[in-house]
């Protein structure tokens, strides 16, 4: 009876075991269905079904974490931390995790970068580092790392680093660029602004500052209208140097930068005209669909598009450009410049130009 009763226990503790085992790995089978992803851009559209004609649900946040559930035509269904679902553009997210800790070795990419207190450009800068200084990545949150450089630690835009792993191999990756204007990311930089006015008018009445300005307003509606994420530089008038100009667009991972320029002769009205400017070789495609529809939707003289060594494109590691779009000092072309009618054709030109560059 003892001997049975023993039998019976051990079997009862080996059933129970094997449903623990069996618990487990249920679990992890579970928890393996389902990967999770991080928003990589400064906001994204969450829509009802896997399209960019399907509707605007809501939006996620930049480090934001969403659960895929399944995956159709390059678009995830995911599930927000709201338990909510909706679908997201693949190529708008990272896998894994966002707040990994990292502690590699790394290199500074571009002059000039700034080490702060924390993740953020509005932080305190603690230092200015050199291109190909080294540094120790501690830790990878929301696109910036934080880092030890000598004796100091702070943040650094993630994007402004190459990364290598331990063993010395090159980890850096690249991020599929958006396939359609309805989920790219967008900065728009509205040139100049509070004590700096830019270019005046000869009688002195406009600047601008005012015209650039208003005139981003307006593309900006247009491109919110497709589905695209825009980002101001500035959205009132107010400075912003060109240093953080550059570091807005890196840090928001745009797709695209256009900076928003009238320009001004040595000599009244002896200059008229537009012209597109670029810095890297490989923003001319950008600088050609964009300058196309100037030339044909403007009524002034377009002179093309060329080089040139501005540091809002020099610094700027996203696909940038510069456009001059009228002299101030040039009466007739100020009576363009001033209009709303103007300012809307501008807008038509350079909508119609990001559509062809993201096809």
């Amino acid at each position: 009876m003892k001997q049975s009763r023993k039998q019976k226990n051990f079997m009862q503790l080996l059933i129970l075991n094997l449903i623990i085992i069996l618990t487990i790995i249920a679990c992890f089978i579970y928890l393996g269905r389902y990967k999770v992803v991080v928003v990589d851009n400064i906001a994204i559209n969450i829509r009802s079904g896997p399209g960019v004609s399907y509707d605007v649900q809501t939006q996620a946040k930049k480090g934001d974490h969403l659960t895929v559930l399944s995956k159709k035509n390059q678009w995830y269904n995911v599930r927000l931390s709201d338990n909510s679902t909706g679908w997201v553009a693949s190529w708008l997210v990272e896998q894994g995790n966002a707040n990994s800790s990292t502690n590699v070795d790394a290199t500074v990419n571009t002059n000039g970068t700034k080490l702060r207190e924390s993740g953020s450009t509005d932080s305190q800068v603690l230092a200015t580092l050199k291109n190909g200084q080294k540094v120790t990545v501690t830790l990878e949150q929301n696109g910036w790392a934080q880092v030890e450089v000598g004796k100091k630690e702070g943040w650094i835009n993630a994007s402004l680093l190459d990364v290598t792993s331990k063993t010395g191999t090159n980890t850096a990756t690249t991020t599929k660029g958006a396939t359609s204007i309805a989920e790219a990311t967008i900065v728009l930089d509205p040139g100049h602004g509070g004590a700096d006015p830019g270019a005046e008018s000869t009688d002195g009445k406009l600047f601008e500052k005012n015209m650039t300005l208003s005139t981003v307003k307006i593309v900006k509606e247009k491109l919110e209208k497709l589905g695209a994420n825009v980002v101001l530089t500035r959205s009132s008038d107010t400075f912003v140097s060109l240093s953080n100009i550059a570091e807005i667009s890196n840090n928001a991972k745009a797709d695209a930068f256009i900076s928003f320029h009238f320009d001004s002769s040595e000599n009244a009205n002896e200059a008229s005209g537009t012209t597109t400017y670029y810095y890297n070789d490989a923003n001319k495609n950008l600088a050609a669909d964009v300058n196309k529809y100037l030339a044909a939707n403007l009524p002034l003289q377009n002179r093309g598009y060329e080089f040139a060594d501005y540091q809002v494109l020099r610094e700027n590691k996203r696909p940038a450009l510069l456009l001059e779009l009228g002299y101030m000092n040039n009466d007739s072309d100020v009576a363009s410049i001033k209009t709303k009618a103007y300012q809307k054709k501008i807008a038509t030109a350079v909508v119609a130009g990001l559509k062809d560059y993201f096809k």
